[in-house]
């Protein structure tokens, strides 16, 4: 059953869902949920605070997110945090390929955790290197067709190895990554999850809306992953 608090407006979702009810109190960090959406461009979350410590990655569209700190425009590879104390909004600004994903956390030190990070409830950041905090949230929700030991066991090691890799990637004040490592890791991403149904270049940037030269300069300077695909 999904939670009340999981948004609407989603096309496509996977989830990951633990029974809070049935967890003792720890301090230690732990995932109460976590979820890969695919929105519609009607998406539009109005929030005045969330009953947990919760991040959101953007990987695909822009978005608009506003909080008491301000109003933001956000790309991909941008992140931003929220909790109990935390009003914002986040609005869909596009009319295709709105991806992002969620984690919902528990456990005392989780927003102190995120604090120590850099990253303050309602303000963005950028990452360096956004893929990895994305596969690390797709091993967390992967977690999901375990066994209950395995699952918790993994999940607060993924979710305190996510906030480290988080505190280590993100760059001050959400400072906007170069288009072209935006763009390979956009090429990076669509191969890696498609590389099965892709026959040439035409076809996946059909199917990306991209530019054919984009995977032709990607494939130019990744030559290692490119022969492994």
């Amino acid at each position: 059953m999904i939670p009340p608090f999981v948004a609407r407006r989603v096309i496509r979702g996977r989830y990951l869902f633990y029974p809070s009810g049935n967890r003792r109190p720890s301090p230690r960090i732990r995932v109460l949920c976590a979820g890969f959406e695919e929105c519609s461009p009607e998406y539009a979350l109005r929030r005045v605070g969330f009953p947990y410590a919760a991040l959101e990655l953007i990987i695909g569209g822009t978005w608009d997110l506003s909080s008491d700190g301000g109003q933001w425009r956000l790309e991909p590879g941008m992140i931003f945090t929220y909790g109990p104390a935390t009003r914002y909004s986040l609005i869909a600004r596009a009319s295709r390929g709105l991806r992002k994903y969620f984690v919902d956390f528990e456990g005392q030190d989780s927003a102190r955790a995120l604090r120590r990070a850099g990253l303050e409830p309602g303000f963005p950041a950028r990452l360096s290197h956004p893929r990895w905090a994305q596969d690390l949230i797709e091993q967390l929700i992967d977690t999901a067709r375990m066994e209950l030991r395995s699952k918790e066991k993994l999940g607060p090691m993924l979710a305190e190895l996510l906030i480290e890799r988080l505190r280590t990637d993100r760059e001050p004040g959400g400072s906007r990554l170069p288009a072209s490592r935006m763009t390979f890791d956009r090429c990076r991403e669509y191969l890696t999850a498609h590389y099965l149904e892709v026959n040439d270049f035409a076809q996946a940037a059909k199917m990306r809306a991209q530019k054919v030269r984009d995977f032709l300069n990607f494939c130019k300077y990744e030559v290692s992953y490119c022969r492994s695909m």
